[in-house]
């Protein structure tokens, strides 16, 4: 009885948090962090919008006021901003 009511109430929570958006964006954070990142494209524009720097692939990505810093093929990437805007789009 009690392995019946475990499994209803498993079931009863997956189907509540599946069309929950922060359940997706966990979800897609967790295939991220396990699978080698997710696929993107990052681009560097100066202030003039002069495209200076992009790439594309996947990867995990951290992104500060001053740099953004990626690995990609196990090598550590890191770009230095400046004035330039980063912009990181996922497929």
């Amino acid at each position: 009885m009690k392995k019946w009511l475990l499994i209803f109430s498993c079931i009863l929570c997956i189907s509540v948090l599946s069309g929950c958006e922060s359940w997706d964006r966990e979800l897609k954070g967790m295939s991220s962090e396990f699978g080698g990142g997710l696929e993107r494209t990052v681009v560097i524009k100066s202030q003039t919008g002069e495209i200076l720097f992009q790439d594309e692939g996947k990867f995990d990505i951290e992104v500060s006021e001053q740099r953004v810093k990626y690995l990609k093929d196990g090598k550590l990437q890191i770009i230095y901003l400046g004035g330039s805007t980063a912009i990181v789009t996922e497929k």
